[in-house]
């Protein structure tokens, strides 16, 4: 769903430009970090479900999904910011 300015109007290395990469840059580390975070959940579900769970590990990898859920909540943000900027700039 990545909107590109249109080439006639906006030449190479444009603010427009720019801004469309950057929102295509962004989106897909939010994918990324969202199919690491689901992975890392996952492997906490497993790993409590075991007789005797490792809770070092379990405090490790909860630690590391909130850190995940911190900088996809940021990049959210920053995605937002750029989409209204690209919107108000950059289409007629």
């Amino acid at each position: 769903m990545h909107v590109q300015p249109p080439e006639s109007d906006h030449p190479p290395g444009t603010f427009c430009e720019r801004t469309a990469e950057a929102i295509k840059s962004l989106k897909q580390e939010i994918e990324t970090k969202t199919r690491e975070i689901e992975s890392q959940k996952q492997q906490l579900t497993e790993l409590q479900a075991q007789p005797s769970p490792d809770s070092d590990r379990i405090l490790e990898i909860k630690s590391s999904v909130q850190e995940l859920e911190d900088e996809l909540e940021t990049d959210q943000e920053e995605l937002t910011v750029l989409e209204e900027e690209f919107n108000a700039e950059c289409l007629p």
